[in-house]
Formats: C-alpha cells, structure tokens, sequence
C-alpha cells in the first residue's frame, strides 16, 4: 500500500508523530478510486456477458439458417453448453479453481 500512495515509511512516521496515528495521507483518495473502478469493472462485466450471449445467439442462428440439421444441432449444444460454463465460472469461479 505504501508504493501505491507513493509513501516511505520515514514520512509516514513523521505524519503519525505530528497528527496522531488515525489516517495516512491520500488513503481515502485511493480507497474512493477502487471503489469507482470497481464499480466501472461490474457494469463492464455485465455488458461482456451480454456480448458473450448475442455472439452465440448470433452463431446458432447462422449455422441453423443454412440448411444442415446436424451442423446446427452440433452448434446450439456447443454454444449453449459454451455460455452457460461462461456463467458458471463467472458467478461460481472457486468451484472450478481446484477441480
């Protein structure tokens, strides 16, 4: 934490010895930062996955509109199957780190 904020531990002692050891300088900036960047990064997740699911829906439509049955069965259980492992490992990921 003290490389992120930029602080030696020779100025964070001078800070404790002049102000009392309750806060460290720009530590609340760093912490409403995460916190924003957090934020971004879930609405972004949720958009991907959005993506994710049109792109499949996108692939079955195209290999069942051409005429083969066995091409878009073969298609739809792989992108179904493809999508929902997608959510599993997205919304269960401790699950499927060790197995």
């Amino acid at each position: 934490m003290k490389n992120t904020l930029s602080l030696s531990t020779k100025s964070i002692v001078h800070h404790w010895k002049a102000s009392g050891v309750t806060d460290l300088p720009g530590y609340s900036t760093h912490i409403a930062q995460a916190a924003k960047m957090h934020t971004i990064m879930k609405r972004v997740g949720y958009a991907g996955i959005v993506f994710s699911g049109l792109g499949s829906i996108n692939k079955i439509y195209k290999s069942c509109s051409s005429g083969r049955e066995n091409e878009c069965k073969k298609t739809t259980f792989t992108e179904i199957g493809s999508f929902s492992l997608g959510l599993r490992v997205v919304f269960f990921p401790f699950r499927y780190m060790w197995h």
